[in-house]
């Protein structure tokens, strides 16, 4: 499977994570957090304006060189993001190869990424929801590794550690990590509309 026009077209780059203040320094969080920092890099100078409500979500477009990079964070709760990710796509015609989505990943510890393009949704609710609204996988994925709690051996209480490892915050003592991390997200994304998916796929797998 190849990617097209990453380099050259617009993108649609979407974080994960839920509204509301009780969430926004989780661990679910942390594809808000990217895009955000992405938007940063910019210069925070937005075609749009700044952030607008859209697409049931906050929507905003920045310039590189001649085409868009469409920046999205769904406030439909992360079960439901795929409604604002098909939405945003349809509006600007975007097709599922140039849409990458950052979300948190319990497979990779704090300060790993990875980027994959298609798979399964790993029982991630918001690629779940996107897979389906969509009606394709094969959507690029930032994997940015929150790491996985200390689980008692209770196979019956092991779901609501791992629910209320998501939606609990970083801890101060992640924070230097969380940083890191985060910088080393943005760092990913630029090289991706700057290179391309195979050579950045490449550079991050060695990285880590």
């Amino acid at each position: 499977m190849t990617v097209e026009g990453l380099t050259t077209d617009d993108v649609l780059i979407v974080g994960l994570g839920n509204p509301g203040k009780e969430y926004e320094k989780t661990r679910h969080n942390a594809g808000f957090m990217v895009v955000d920092q992405l938007h940063e890099a910019f210069g925070g100078a937005s075609l749009s304006g700044g952030w607008s409500s859209k697409f049931q979500g906050l929507h905003t477009k920045v310039r590189d060189g001649d085409r868009k990079i469409l920046l999205l964070k769904p406030e439909t709760f992360m079960n439901l993001s795929g409604k604002s990710v098909q939405q945003a796509a349809k509006f600007f015609q975007i097709p599922v190869e140039r849409i990458c989505v950052v979300h948190d990943d319990l497979d990779f510890p704090l300060g790993t990424c990875r980027l994959r393009l298609g798979g399964g949704d790993g029982g991630h609710n918001g690629l779940k929801s996107i897979t389906q609204q969509m009606g394709s996988k094969n959507y690029l994925r930032l994997r940015f590794g929150i790491g996985r709690p200390n689980i008692p051996e209770k196979a019956d209480i092991s779901r609501d550690f791992v629910h209320s490892w998501v939606l609990g915050a970083f801890s101060s003592g992640e924070k230097p990590a969380l940083e890191l991390a985060i910088e080393g997200a943005v760092k990913a994304l630029e090289q991706l509309l700057r290179d391309g998916f195979e050579r950045t796929q490449n550079n991050i797998n060695q990285r880590n």
